[in-house]
């Protein structure tokens, strides 16, 4: 008889780049478990890696050995086996390719565990009602939808601790012009912030950015076009009465560099991190963020910006699709963290060329963007009227508005 199906090479390769990059579990654990593996080895190990990231522990070669060796007298062979994994080392690229392979043989494998045991309850003459039952139940319990279904009790029971934490939850800008037009994001979302350039898109980001930090929040950014020096000039500038392009060209005199170096310094102790690194994938800046909330739980997300993301590991040749996937992906991982993600994006260049305000439609490849978000937030200004605008093109927590904000370039301040 032959063997059931399955794939060493890809599940040796999930393993060893594991091994290597330990964040690339964290997107592995997001679709598989241990029984994605046909091999008991293999299972071993991923139940060891984790248990060894359950302690946030880093898991090395060493310390795999050690543990699996206490469950075996072989531990040559162990050692063996161990070292092995590194020589099928995948790039990330591909890390989700051989996923979906083991997730390709274990539906192989369940549906012959299926008609195995539906060809022993035929012959063992067990009634076909009886049959079709176990068949829908087994589905029912391998669905991805465990969870999603809420009783009566339990519906309003979780509507009466929202309507308790409410205050808490929405995510407000800390701009009180913002604030007072816009009701913010429920418990988790998504928030899609555009404009075109110099109409100061980065710099509401950061403010908000800025001003949760300053209440103590856990705030993570990736910044994949500004140096951080940079960003922290912006962010600094207002609070200190010092214009930021005198900080970014070193420009200061003795008071204001002592005033900058005071508030640098202060500002090290607050909760937050930057993410500098350029041409990220979407698995790679979910893999951070996983790592970083498993560490503390993050309040505010900021991704600067959409265009910038790596989508050569995504498998689709329309720009629009990978788009698609990761606005899908951003939008899940908020709902799954229960936390808040703004995430920047381009306006089309037309939109320069035409004396009107900013539409979902000027998003690049707007369809996926518009659908995934929970709001999408233009600022934009009208030289007509010498005026700054926000405009809410879509919420779906409140109302579309267009109102005026002061927005001071100097000091990279919206008020």
């Amino acid at each position: 008889m032959n063997m059931p199906s399955h794939n060493l090479e890809s599940e040796k390769a999930v393993l060893g780049s594991i091994l290597l990059e330990n964040d690339l579990l964290f997107i592995a654990l997001q679709k598989i478990d241990e029984t994605y593996f046909y091999h008991k080895i293999n299972q071993n190990i991923f139940k060891v890696y984790k248990t060894i990231s359950e302690k946030n522990s880093n898991i090395d070669i060493l310390t795999l050995i050690d543990i699996l060796s206490k469950k075996t007298k072989n531990k040559d062979n162990i050692q063996q086996y161990v070292k092995s994994l590194l020589d099928f080392v995948s790039t990330e690229a591909h890390f989700n390719n051989y996923i979906e392979i083991l997730i390709e043989h274990k539906k192989l494998r369940d549906l012959l565990n299926l008609s195995i045991q539906i060809q022993n309850d035929c012959e063992n003459k067990v009634e076909s009602e009886t049959i079709i039952n176990s068949i829908s139940k087994q589905f029912l319990d391998n669905s991805k939808n465990d969870g999603d279904l809420l009783d009566a009790n339990q519906i309003s029971r979780l509507v009466l601790e929202k309507f308790e934490s409410q205050k808490e939850t929405f995510l407000k800008t800390g701009i009180k012009n913002i604030d007072d037009n816009f009701q913010g994001i429920n418990t988790s979302g998504l928030l899609t912030l555009s404009g075109l350039t110099g109409n100061g898109k980065t710099t509401l980001a950061l403010n908000i950015a800025e001003n949760h930090i300053r209440k103590n929040k856990n705030v993570l950014i990736f910044q994949m076009e500004m140096e951080t020096d940079e960003m922290l000039a912006k962010m600094l500038s207002y609070n200190i009465n010092v214009p930021t392009f005198k900080i970014k060209e070193k420009l200061l005199n003795k008071t204001e560099k002592e005033k900058y170096f005071t508030e640098v310094a202060e500002f090290a102790n607050f909760n937050y991190k930057i993410c500098d690194r350029g041409n990220l994938t979407i698995d790679k800046i979910v893999s951070i963020i996983q790592v970083e909330n498993k560490k503390k739980y993050l309040d505010l997300i900021v991704i600067d910006y959409l265009g910038l993301i790596n989508t050569s590991n995504i498998k689709s040749n329309s720009t629009a699709e990978k788009i698609g996937y990761i606005t899908k992906t951003l939008k899940a991982l908020s709902r799954d963290l229960k936390t808040h993600i703004i995430l920047l994006a381009q306006l089309n260049r037309e939109v320069s060329k035409q004396s009107r305000y900013p539409k979902l439609s000027d998003l690049k490849e707007s369809s996926s963007i518009e659908q995934d978000s929970d709001v999408v937030m233009f600022t934009h200004y009208d030289d007509k009227l010498n005026q700054h605008k926000i405009i809410i093109a879509k919420n779906r927590h409140g109302e579309c508005k267009v109102f005026d904000i002061y927005f001071d370039k100097l000091y990279s301040k919206f008020i």
